[in-house]
């Protein structure tokens, strides 16, 4: 089961173990020109390696417009990180934006990823960590190989948010 602990837990922990990454997980709300969004992470785990210090998040946004049409849900993952006994600044890496629920047609809507709102992480070799999409039981239904030090998603280079 991954519910043991409250959200609120989970990031107290992440924040010990990564300081200052509380403030990147902290929900967020804007708009413009009529658009809404509004999101926030679902779930929060930590993973300590040979080398890094790593915290990875499920994140739900909820995205709206004023003239109305319905509501859109996008989900993904984050990863920070950074070096153990590094003074560097956190690093981020965030997957693709997934709709899961479609604000214009309901056929379009991905139903089989609505019961996957925790996130896992585990090691593998060298500077590489897989994060999945996981439901209760820890069952995944995504699953991304991400390598730290090459900062690469699935074997392809990572493009910073400008």
């Amino acid at each position: 089961m991954t519910k043991e602990k409250s959200l609120e837990q989970k990031m107290k922990e992440a924040n010990e173990k990564l300081p200052g990454v509380d403030k990147m997980l902290q929900p967020s709300s804007y708009a413009t020109w009529g658009m809404h969004w509004n999101g926030h992470p679902e779930d929060i785990k930590s993973l300590e390696t040979k080398n890094y210090q790593i915290v990875a998040a499920k994140w739900d946004e909820h995205e709206w417009s004023e003239d109305g049409g319905g509501i859109q849900w996008n989900e993904w993952l984050s990863v920070h990180y950074k070096p153990k006994g590094s003074e560097e600044n956190i690093r981020s890496l965030t997957t693709e934006r997934i709709i899961t629920r479609d604000m214009h047609s309901a056929s379009n809507d991905r139903e089989s990823l609505w019961p996957y709102n925790y996130v896992g992480i585990k090691a593998l070799e060298g500077s590489e960590i897989e994060v999945s999409w996981q439901n209760e039981k820890g069952d995944s239904a995504r699953s991304y190989i991400i390598n730290l030090e090459e900062r690469t998603i699935n074997g392809i280079k990572y493009k910073e948010e400008k």
